[in-house]
């Protein structure tokens, strides 16, 4: 699911906000970062930030396992689930009262 965020925060301070870690950045100022759902290793939500215009362009989908080798219906669950639009307003809930502070 991809969501964007008018503001001037870092990646890395949003990531920090929103309970993310193991955050790496990648080529083309894209970073990468994580966040369990559960108390287990796996499923995990994966979020892409990456800065565009005076924004935070994200990109959120959910990691099944650490290898995935699901069908094409089985990725695309992992883009518009349940779980993917909760935590994409608890994200945005997040910074949004952030910034209002």
């Amino acid at each position: 699911m991809e969501f964007s965020i008018k503001t001037q925060m870092s990646i890395t301070d949003i990531a920090k906000l929103i309970g993310y870690s193991e955050i790496k950045f990648h080529e083309k100022g894209i970073c990468s970062m994580l966040r369990q759902s559960g108390s287990i290793s796996y499923p995990k939500f994966h979020l892409y930030g990456e800065r565009k215009n005076g924004s935070i362009l994200f990109r959120l989908h959910i990691d099944q396992k650490e290898t995935l080798r699901e069908s094409l219906l089985d990725k695309l669950d992992i883009y518009s689930s349940n779980e993917i639009k909760v935590e994409t307003n608890r994200i945005k809930g997040i910074i949004k009262k952030s910034i209002n502070e």
